[in-house]
């Protein structure tokens, strides 16, 4: 009998020295109240109260779950909803934009005529000398008025993707020429030295159509002389870049905050400090343009160093 007793207290954790240490001593308590708790009535009321309290969390975090499942349906559907009728009113104003510009083309058509038969009409006296320039500021006013329709009718073509383009195998040397020209009398009254640089050979002609390329080099010149103080530079020039043409308008001017690239091609957005104010279109114009015709744009530029737009034209005609 006593050896038995013996083997009996090994298997429950005695040691070689007849005590038991402490990770044996825990096991051996762990079991039993493992044994207790299955036992005694005590212990069975501690199970079911446990069992009850793991189902009560077990539902309540079910519960929560679903909660927040159907209240993250119901923003979605909530924002869906918004953004549905955000779109429809975007629409509603871009037609009613186009509507709008499409009829003043006839008025403003009319005041030029008009303003240019007064002008004949006057007798050249110094008795009129006030009426005639009062008279003579109304074609800038008519120009400024005829330009903005035209943005509007553009931007909103643009993005119904209804303007039409006539490409052709164009001299964009010739096109930059000619705008720059056009440019030259606003840089020269600025003081601003405006110039064609590097115009490779190759990259003299593309696949584009000219009228609305040369309207994009004028967007982007007209933006270049505005923002560069008097003493500063604007260059245009060209290269050879896979098969396309890269055409760069760089400027010496103020150049654009870091927070403000991301926007300068959205339309109607304007810098708040700028002192220049305008459509905000131009540029949105522009990236619209380049896109149409199967080209790229892009801005460079840090505050007080100048910027560069660069945009590219496909040099043939695509397959």
């Amino acid at each position: 009998m006593q050896k038995t007793s013996r083997i009996a207290f090994g298997a429950a954790g005695i040691g070689s020295s007849g005590s038991p240490n402490r990770s044996e001593r825990a096991s051996s308590e762990s079991r039993s109240c493992l044994l207790w708790r299955s036992w005694t009535p005590v212990g069975q009321i501690l199970v079911t109260t446990e069992a009850r309290q793991q189902f009560f969390l077990t539902t309540l975090t079910a519960a929560l779950i679903g909660l927040l499942v159907s209240s993250l349906r119901m923003a979605f559907q909530r924002s869906d909803s918004a953004l549905r009728l955000a779109e429809t009113a975007v629409r509603a104003r871009d037609e009613m934009v186009a509507v709008i510009s499409h009829e003043l083309k006839n008025p403003i058509a009319a005041l030029q005529t008009g303003t240019t038969v007064i002008q004949r009409l006057i007798p050249r006296v110094p008795e009129n000398e006030r009426v005639l320039k009062l008279v003579e500021k109304l074609p800038l006013s008519i120009q400024r008025m005829s330009l903005l329709v035209s943005d509007l009718l553009d931007i909103t073509r643009l993005e119904a993707r209804v303007l039409k383009l006539n490409p052709a195998d164009c001299g964009l040397l010739r096109i930059a020429q000619e705008v720059a020209g056009s440019f030259a009398s606003a840089a020269q009254d600025k003081s601003v030295d405006l110039r064609i640089a590097e115009f490779p050979s190759e990259t003299t002609r593309a696949f584009c159509d000219p009228t609305r390329t040369a309207q994009i080099l004028e967007n982007l010149l007209n933006n270049a002389i505005k923002f560069t103080d008097a003493g500063g530079s604007v260059r245009v020039s060209a290269r050879k870049e896979d098969d396309h043409i890269e055409i760069s308008v760089a400027d010496t001017g103020r150049g654009i905050p870091k927070d403000y690239l991301p926007h300068v091609f959205d339309r109607f957005w304007q810098a708040k400090e700028t002192a220049y104010k305008g459509t905000g279109l131009g540029l949105a114009i522009a990236k619209g343009l380049v896109e149409a015709q199967g080209g790229t744009i892009k801005v460079k530029s840090e505050e007080g160093q100048g910027s560069s737009f660069l945009f590219t034209l496909p040099s043939k005609a695509a397959k």
